[in-house]
């Protein structure tokens, strides 16, 4: 899609959308982290300190607030031997149903 999710974008993805706006892109995230990571519409982001009409109209139709696509992170530690599993995966979950993008496992301390 090329759309995105402001609610899941990390700091480094969102910089470079912004073209390098470093200050705009920790605004963002911080408001997002003060909205308990749940932004319920992009017009809110207008309550970002540096956020224009101006702005927000350049980049509107490339935000988003939802998302098909989800990252899942899992990670245990045996309480016997300390290994430590850990599992990543990229999850398309849309109308046609689900889709593994990406999975990594690996096993390590």
């Amino acid at each position: 899609d090329g759309v995105i999710n402001v609610n899941t974008v990390s700091f480094e993805v969102l910089r470079a959308f912004l073209e390098d706006n470093d200050d705009l892109a920790g605004k963002m995230i911080n408001y997002r982290e003060s909205m308990g990571g749940e932004i319920t519409n992009v017009c809110d982001l207008l309550s970002v300190e540096g956020m224009s009409q101006d702005t927000l109209k350049k980049y509107i139709d490339q935000l988003s607030v939802r998302s098909s696509v989800y990252m899942i992170q899992v990670a245990a530690t045996s309480s016997v031997s300390g290994v430590r599993y850990t599992t990543e995966m990229v999850v398309n979950r849309d109308r046609q149903g689900r889709e593994v993008l990406y999975k990594i496992e690996g096993v390590g301390n």
